[in-house]
């Protein structure tokens, strides 16, 4: 099932039976990968990787090559807990899920490439905006 663009003007946009989902982040990504989760086959990775193709930004769909990706990236033989990685994500807010996908791909990108923040800052227009602070 597809439904268009709300914004209009572009592609369709895959939708969950029964969800209708706009573009871009929003606030309601729960009860989404709700619904992803319980398709046949969706773990929490492939729902995270799902959201992320329909604009939403906010999961960071971790599995066991990201894992290992920060690890290698931190200089680590273990990767710390899942925990410290969305705490130390949680300042980029409803886009840490995108900062950290450009962090863990930042060799895939090549020489005098951006870095991954400012590719993702450029990449929305100068719109990311670290998130308060949780008390």
């Amino acid at each position: 099932m597809s439904t268009s663009d709300p914004a209009g003007g572009g592609p369709p946009v895959a939708a969950v039976p029964g969800t209708a989902v706009p573009r871009g982040p929003a606030p309601g990504d729960r009860p989404v990968r709700r619904r992803l989760l319980a398709l046949h086959g969706f773990g929490p990775y492939a729902a995270g990787q799902a959201l992320r193709l329909l604009g939403r930004h906010d999961d960071l769909a971790l599995d066991s090559w990201c894992r290992a990706k920060i690890a290698q990236q931190t200089g680590r033989r273990r990767a710390p807990a899942d925990r410290a990685i969305e705490r130390a994500y949680a300042c980029f807010g409803e886009h840490r899920g995108l900062v950290l996908w450009m962090d863990l791909t930042r060799e895939w990108h090549g020489e005098g490439a951006l870095t991954p923040r400012d590719a993702v800052v450029t990449a929305l227009g100068g719109r990311l905006r670290r998130a308060k602070p949780s008390r």
